[in-house]
């Protein structure tokens, strides 16, 4: 039997690899990454940085090695990298999450980052092993496209309300008129006049209830309460179900733009409850604790077990990017014995809110 010669050669070169030379291509496969790489001991001082770590984050290697990465950190996180440290002791890899970090400037990066454990030759967790890409202009790009299509939202809201809403309101008295006028001849088609009232007023009503929809929050810091309770009221009308609104403590929030996000993270929620989740019962809750906001949406209906859409479709990465942008977290879990709860968490501090006056 003679052997294959096409895979002797790769065999070859695996021997010539090995050792010093296998370490010194593995390095250089690092200095030539366009993604930061760099590695950390267990109370986080920094061990190593790539060429591409020292374009991204503007430290050089002899400023940052040594020094503790929490240097890194913006100061909305300071628990972030102790609870990452506490996974990688545990041997657990974190892929792929998107967070936050500051450059030696004070910028602030949108990073993609995975850590790994660092093992040494007896398998002992040793360290941590970071790449991070910086996704700071897609992110930039993604906070315009929405901010766009926010201000194309409350032009279409001003349209519907300043114009169809006005000219229904016209139609509307013309056709009152015309409904007296033939009350007074006491002629048939008064009751026919009658009808048409009642459809353009229940149009009117469809009409205003679109234009808040597209246009929710006020600028005032009470706006988000308002709109989400208003928005409570519009559902149960439009969609016929138990949909409530519960805030046991004024939250206001003087960032108008800030209490938008919130809002359409409601409206995201609880579209996907009742189109996915056939939900004929949703509760919407607002609070504010000591350090952060919590919005809540829980539904009644046939939960994550159910077919449903991929949990990682566009509405939920929307609502999750939403969230990332104040600086919170946005978590979906099921709940017992059927339904889903969406709970968005986010810092007081990153709100600009007001404390109510007692």
């Amino acid at each position: 039997m003679t052997s294959d010669p096409s895979s002797a050669q790769p065999r070859k070169a695996a021997r010539r690899l090995r050792g010093p030379s296998l370490r010194a291509l593995l390095a250089d496969i690092v200095e030539s990454s366009e993604d930061a790489i760099f590695g950390r001991s267990l109370d986080g001082a920094v061990s190593s940085w790539n060429r591409a770590a020292e374009r991204i984050f503007g430290y050089s290697a002899e400023e940052i090695i040594g020094r503790s990465s929490h240097v890194l950190l913006p100061p909305d996180r300071p628990e972030e990298i102790r609870r990452l440290m506490e996974r990688i002791r545990r041997g657990a890899r974190v892929e792929h999450f998107e967070t936050v970090r500051l450059r030696k400037d004070g910028e602030r990066l949108a990073l993609s980052m995975s850590v790994s454990p660092i093992r040494n030759a007896r398998g002992r967790i040793v360290g941590a092993s970071t790449i991070a890409r910086d996704i700071t202009r897609e992110r930039a790009l993604e906070a315009r496209l929405l901010e766009a299509g926010e201000e194309e939202r409350q032009r279409l809201g001003r349209d519907l309300h300043d114009g169809l809403g006005q000219q229904l309101g016209g139609m509307e008295l013309l056709c009152r008129t015309l409904r007296r006028s033939l009350s007074k001849r006491s002629l048939p088609e008064a009751r026919t006049a009658r009808l048409l009232v009642s459809q353009i007023q229940a149009a009117t009503r469809q009409t205003r209830a679109l234009a808040r929809g597209l246009t929710p929050v006020m600028d005032r810091p009470n706006g988000l309460m308002l709109a989400l309770e208003d928005f409570a009221t519009t559902t149960r009308i439009l969609f016929r179900i138990n949909c409530t609104f519960h805030c046991e403590e004024p939250v206001l929030i003087a960032d108008r733009g800030a209490a938008i996000h919130l809002f359409r993270i409601a409206q995201e929620a609880v579209s996907n409850a009742i189109r996915h989740g056939r939900a004929r019962r949703v509760d919407l809750s607002l609070r504010r604790k000591v350090k952060h906001l919590t919005l809540e949406i829980r539904d009644r209906g046939r939960g994550l077990a159910a077919p449903a859409p991929n949990p990682t479709g566009l509405g939920l990465r929307i609502m999750k990017y939403r969230a990332a942008m104040l600086g919170g977290t946005l978590h979906l879990a099921g709940i017992s014995p059927r339904g889903a709860v969406v709970t968005c968490n986010v810092p007081l501090a990153r709100l600009n809110a007001v404390v109510p006056r007692l």
